[in-house]
């Protein structure tokens, strides 16, 4: 742990060394003789021995020489998580760095999104390709077998064999070959097995029905009557079924028709709804969906069918509802919704009101055309009204009278024919002042073209005499032009190649401090595994322990119950002691008494009563040894049965702590090969950074002005 703490540390110090390094301003690079002599050629030297670089082996492989975690082949380190230190970076500040470090893990998941999609499609192919060939194969076979059977039955084959494969009796029982579903269709079977269709139902089309052979027309009828398939679903459906058929010839089920509508109601790029890029018409949607999307479509295809620039919606944001063209009032540049909501058709805005629209340009300039001609507005319809004669007395198409000098109603002003005559002159005379300003204009330019076109002849004269020494001037300022360029490029280039160089050394410094705090992780993560085993594995043996004490309880317990019972079940077989007068065994003494031989028979009656009463002792010594030994055996048992469960518990656990350690070792290595993977990643985005900042531009330096 000191050793990985000691890297850490290190790794952070040269991290911010490396940073205090790159922020000091960098003293003058020396070009070389090369470059004071021929800028030019050490400048092309310099691009071919960066390029050599650059095709060199990635630097970021050389710290990875000492890890051989990322070597385990029978690790899916791209179904693992990226380690976590890969997503830390510890004092690292510039934007520039902090796009680019996430984007490394990211364009590394891409990829490997990339190859299982291709590994996905090969796959596919593959199994299409061995399908396709099979059903060639199949077609093939079944091909020739048919044109042997036309001829004449197999040889070596009865009569009564050959009509089982097809019997005379059903030939509908013969169709057309049909596809397998388990194999799929080639694209040449399919067709084949098209016009080989198209040709039996002309065939049949020609066949009369009075004419034809029964049998012959059940045949027909049954090859024409094959089932239809559904090309959005693939499943076939009977002839009789209802199915939508589109005008590129195809058919659709019922529901992939109604989700195919759908569909294209969704998004206005994907209508109208199509079928092999042919549009489907109309009447052929309305037909075949319900009744509430039939009026959903309507709406859609009246909305779409309108050209984008000559829709208008509501500008309220709470409605937006588009706006149908009969509620279009151009004339007034006014448009209404379904909510009356009242919509400019110029600005795409709220109405204006009796106000010009201030977007309207068509109509400042005629407001700019009437102010100078000297025309009048109708005070009642607005229209415009030129007068070309007679008095000041208008009268508009609406009706309406007006007076030509004030705009007021007739016969509401004070005005005179003086005034009639002044603002005509007026008007006349601000035309004739544009009319002058325009010929002014135009006498103007005409002047300028002229003078321009000497100065020009003038120029061609002059440029033409000087052409040569011009030539020869800018040669020799291209080539001084060149060279300040190859030198101020070889410099820029060489501080390029600098900077990047301590970006590589920066970076390098990151992934060692990155790589530590892996390793650090990874020693953190063991040490908790060994603890949580040693824990588990107290915890067992204490458990155990614990089981094994109550199982010897439980068994001393079963061994005193015992032998309580025992001497219970003893003291109630035994008999009494023998007593004189006791007639259980010996009998009544007047017995006895009677008898002259009275002491012998007693002493022999005795003498058998104790044989009887040690030979049952014997007997129920022997069944006390008989239930002892059961009970051993019995507890023997149990204890070797749970000597046996511990032990399969601690090989369970032995196996799980196994388990996880190489889990955890898989981990590892993947984390290794994850880090490994972006380290690259990173190398090759900072190259492409390098590239294009040192390439972006170069060929210009040698491009004539």
């Amino acid at each position: 742990m000191s050793s990985i703490a000691e890297l850490y540390s290190a790794a952070w110090e040269g991290l911010l060394a490396a940073e205090e390094a790159s922020s000091k301003p960098e003293p003058e690079l020396f070009l070389g003789h090369g470059a004071r002599d021929d800028p030019v050629v050490a400048l092309e030297d310099f691009r071919r021995s960066w390029r050599r670089r650059q095709d060199e082996a990635p630097w970021s492989l050389g710290r990875f020489d000492d890890d051989s975690d990322y070597l385990y082949s029978d690790v899916d380190w791209r179904r693992q998580r990226p380690p976590a230190a890969l997503r830390e970076f510890p004092g690292v500040t510039s934007s520039t760095w902090l796009e680019m470090l996430p984007t490394s893990i990211q364009n590394v998941k891409r990829r490997i999104d990339e190859e299982d999609r291709l590994d996905e499609e090969e796959a596919r192919t593959v199994v299409d390709d061995s399908g396709s060939w099979c059903e060639a194969s199949k077609g093939k076979k079944a091909l020739d077998t048919d044109g042997a059977s036309s001829v004449a039955p197999p040889t070596g084959a009865s009569s009564s064999n050959f009509a089982g494969k097809c019997p005379k009796s059903s030939i509908a029982a013969c169709p057309l070959p049909q596809a397998r579903e388990e194999v799929g269709e080639s694209s040449a079977a399919g067709m084949a097995r098209k016009t080989l269709r198209q040709k039996v139902g002309a065939a049949f089309a020609l066949l009369r029905p009075n004419t034809a052979e029964t049998r012959t027309g059940r045949f027909m009828a049954c090859l024409l009557h094959e089932p239809v398939e559904c090309v959005s679903c693939l499943d076939e459906f009977a002839p009789t079924e209802a199915m939508v058929k589109v005008p590129c010839r195809h058919s659709y089920c019922p529901d992939c028709f109604v989700r195919l509508i759908s569909a294209a109601l969704e998004k206005e790029q994907q209508w109208p709804p199509k079928c092999c890029l042919t549009n489907i018409p109309l009447k052929t949607v309305i037909k075949n969906i319900p009744g509430d999307i039939g009026r959903k479509v309507q709406e859609r295809s009246s909305e779409w069918d309108v050209p984008v620039g000559e829709r208008v919606y509501c500008w309220q944001p709470k409605c937006g509802a588009w706006i149908e063209p009969p509620e279009l009032d151009l004339a007034n540049r006014l448009a209404r919704c379904r909510r009356g909501h009242a919509t400019c058709t110029i600005c795409r805005r709220g109405a204006h009101g009796s106000e010009a629209c201030p977007q309207d340009h068509e109509l400042r300039l005629t407001n700019e055309l009437a102010m100078e001609q000297g025309w009048k507005h109708c005070y009642s319809c607005g229209a415009l009204i030129e007068h070309s004669e007679s008095c000041r007395h208008m009268t508009c198409l609406c009706g309406a009278q007006f007076c030509y000098v004030c705009g007021r109603v007739w016969r509401t002003c004070d005005c005179t024919g003086e005034q009639m005559y002044a603002l005509k002159k007026t008007a006349e005379r601000r035309r004739t002042q544009r009319l002058l300003r325009e010929q002014a204009e135009a006498q103007e330019l005409r002047e300028m073209l002229a003078q321009i076109e000497a100065r020009q002849r003038e120029e061609v004269r002059t440029m033409e005499v000087q052409r040569l020494e011009q030539e020869r001037r800018e040669g020799e300022r291209w080539r001084r032009d060149v060279e300040e360029r190859a030198r101020r490029e070889l410099r820029r280039r060489r501080e390029i190649e600098v900077k990047f160089e301590q970006i590589r050394e920066q970076l390098g410094q990151l992934h060692e401090l990155q790589r530590a705090m892996m390793k650090c992780q990874q020693e953190e993560e063991r040490k908790s595994m060994e603890k949580e085993a040693e824990a588990a594995q107290r915890l067992l043996l204490l458990e155990q322990e614990i089981s094994g004490s109550e199982l010897a309880l439980r068994h001393g317990a079963w061994m005193k119950d015992q032998e309580t019972d025992l001497e219970k079940a003893f003291s109630a077989s035994t008999p009494r002691k023998m007593q004189p007068g006791d007639n259980n065994v010996l009998g009544p003494l007047p017995f006895w008494r009677k008898k002259p031989t009275s002491y012998n028979d007693l002493g022999s009656a005795m003498k058998a009563a104790w044989q009887h009463v040690d030979q049952a002792y014997v007997e129920w010594e022997e069944w006390r040894n008989t239930q002892r030994q059961s009970l051993r055996s019995q507890m023997q048992e149990e204890r070797a049965a749970n000597n046996l469960a511990m032990k399969q518990q601690q090989k369970r656990m032995e196996a799980s702590r196994r388990e996880k350690e190489a889990e955890r070792q898989r981990r590892v290595a993947a984390d290794s090969r994850w880090m490994r993977e972006v380290f690259l990643e990173r190398e090759r985005l900072l190259r492409r950074l390098e590239m294009e900042e040192m390439e972006g531009d170069a060929d210009a330096i040698f491009s004539r002005p």
